[in-house]
């Protein structure tokens, strides 16, 4: 082992992918250690409460090699974040010289931050960092001051023409206004995905209002609020790329003009009802969209709601992928009214509980589907808790009698969301038909990839693609 060239022990370490067969292999022979640590740091998540942070960061400012092969950087304060001093108490800059390869940065509960101390964080990342691809943020806390105490944020920093996906899902703050043009966006910047679920948003909306992002083809906004409804619309009418939006658990949208058409490449759409339906008079495209994820947030009556979306939009003729939160059976025949111009439907997600006996057991509502969608390749069902067995012989017979009457279905899914709202997929069947008796169904499975966790994704287009499961913050 010794006497192989550096060049093969690289290459042998290559094929190991997890952190557990690398620490393994880094143990199997000291010439081994250098090459599998190199692939151990291409991923680093660090957190303030264990023991080990401070050896794994002086590891990485005395090891400018090891800097250099760290692609995806995360930090994460433990539960007590509030009671601790700002950012630099732990995360020290010096440790981005020389991470010239960086694509991403994450950051979960930086305590006490004031915008400026964030803002210098940043741009030290930003300017040993020439390949920074994504930034994530998520529960940042931004203390409130007197105006005296305040530190004005006035410096623009230089963004990276590399980043293009940005998350910002935080508390309010006061400079928020000055601090996202600031520090995340210049004219130079092609951002392609923005995240900007922030609480009591209009703040942050109403800093990016006036930019216009060419590139930019996901926008998600979790809980907006009907009050910045004006600086939305101005925001979508210029960005015009977008194809991809999502308003999950937001207030109804308030028009002051309807002598407008906005977002002309929509394809997918997410959100209430009632915000969709009311979009659906500025925005022509809203019809005729790909994707329709429905969030029944607040909604006293889903058939209400719904009932509402058909007075407004009619139908959807170009939907592929319709996927809803709310228990299905309770307004199926309204969403079926939805519904009845998408005869193009491949894939159907949620609307079914797992353990709800009208799903697996008497599946009356997925029966009546059958002819209402005659091109539905795929079902995901929807379940709170990964229970033991996936299946019982009765509810495997359901699952093979829906197969039978749905001649184009080829796979069925279970998901469950528990774990942050993840959509994990549990347990997948694959359809298996005879060529010479077409009806007699067999169901393969169910099938759980335990090298690398999947899930569901709720916006998405590919039925037959579910990709691995990457959290935001691993090891957490």
């Amino acid at each position: 082992m010794e006497r192989l060239p550096e060049e093969v022990k690289i290459y042998v370490a290559s094929f190991v992918i997890h952190p557990q067969d690398l620490a393994s292999l880094a143990r199997t022979s000291p010439s081994l250690l250098d090459c599998a640590r190199l692939n151990l740091y291409q991923k680093v998540a660090l957190r303030n409460d264990l023991p080990s942070v401070r050896d794994t960061i002086a590891l990485i400012l005395r090891n400018s090699t090891l800097r250099k092969t760290i692609r995806t950087i995360y930090f994460k304060t433990d539960e007590g974040w509030a009671k601790h001093p700002p950012v630099p108490s732990w995360i020290d800059k010096a440790m981005f010289e020389g991470m010239d390869k960086l694509r991403k940065v994450a950051f979960e509960r930086l305590p006490c931050s004031t915008g400026h101390l964030f803002q210098d964080l940043i741009a030290a990342i930003y300017s040993h960092c020439p390949e920074l691809d994504e930034i994530i943020a998520v529960e940042i806390r931004w203390p409130t001051f007197r105006p005296k105490q305040r530190v004005a944020l006035e410096t623009q920093l230089t963004v990276p023409e590399s980043l293009k996906r940005l998350t910002f899902r935080t508390s309010f703050a006061p400079d928020m206004k000055m601090f996202f043009p600031l520090t995340f966006f210049t004219p130079q910047t092609h951002l392609e995905f923005l995240d900007l679920s922030v609480e009591r948003n209009s703040d942050a909306l109403e800093a990016v209002s006036d930019l216009c992002f060419p590139h930019l083809k996901t926008l998600k906004i979790t809980g907006f609020s009907d009050r910045s409804s004006r600086t939305l619309i101005k925001f979508l009418s210029a960005n015009s790329s977008i194809q991809t939006a999502s308003f999950l658990r937001s207030e109804t949208l308030v028009l002051h003009d309807t002598d407008i058409n906005i977002l002309p490449n929509l394809r997918s759409i997410s959100g209430p009802p009632d915000f969709i339906s009311t979009l659906s008079v500025i925005c022509d495209k809203v019809k005729y969209v790909e994707v329709l994820n429905l969030n029944y947030y607040k909604c006293p009556s889903e058939s209400l709601a719904t009932s509402s979306m058909i007075h407004f939009i009619g139908g959807f003729p170009n939907l592929r992928h319709f996927s809803v939160e709310s228990y299905l059976p309770t307004f199926a025949d309204s969403l079926v009214r939805l519904l009845r111009d998408s005869k193009d439907l491949q894939w159907w997600t949620g609307g079914f509980l797992y353990r709800h006996p009208d799903t697996l057991v008497n599946a009356s509502a997925m029966l009546e589907m059958a002819p209402i969608f005659p091109k539905l390749k795929r079902i995901d069902i929807y379940m709170w808790a990964t229970p033991g067995p996936l299946l019982s012989d009765r509810q495997r017979e359901s699952l093979r009698r829906i197969a039978t009457r749905m001649p184009s279905l080829e796979k069925i899914c279970l998901f469950s969301g528990v774990q942050n709202f993840s959509n994990e997929i549990v347990g997948m069947h694959f359809v298996q038909r005879m060529e010479s008796a077409p009806h007699e169904v067999d169901l393969i499975g169910p099938y759980q990839d335990v090298e690398y966790l999947r899930h569901v994704v709720l916006d998405g287009l590919d039925w037959e693609h579910d990709p691995v499961m990457e959290r935001s913050f691993p090891y957490a």
